[in-house]
């Protein structure tokens, strides 16, 4: 599950991560095709895998804003829980 992050909810760490990719990803973005060099060098400064990086790039071809990397947070949300108030470890009473 993921929670949907906006410029409004965005922390600024949140923010500043999606600027500083977007510096780094948009003249990527805007070539063609990606070579394994090329690649692995923005894998180094971003201190991602190489995989990911085209992760990166493909998103942001078709939607070309720094928010396309306000990612959403992965898991429940905070405070969610599986069971029952009622339920405990042994079952529901």
């Amino acid at each position: 599950m993921h929670q949907q992050i906006t410029w409004h909810n965005a922390s600024p760490e949140d923010g500043e991560l999606a600027r500083q990719r977007e510096a780094i990803i948009r003249p990527l973005a805007a070539q063609p095709s990606l070579t394994p060099m090329v690649v692995s060098e923005t894998a180094g400064t971003l201190k991602l895998r190489r995989s990911l990086v085209y992760h990166l790039v493909a998103p942001y071809r078709k939607r070309p804003q720094t928010s396309t990397w306000l990612l959403g947070r992965s898991g429940r949300p905070r405070g969610s829980r599986f069971l029952d108030p009622g339920c405990s470890r042994l079952g529901c009473i």
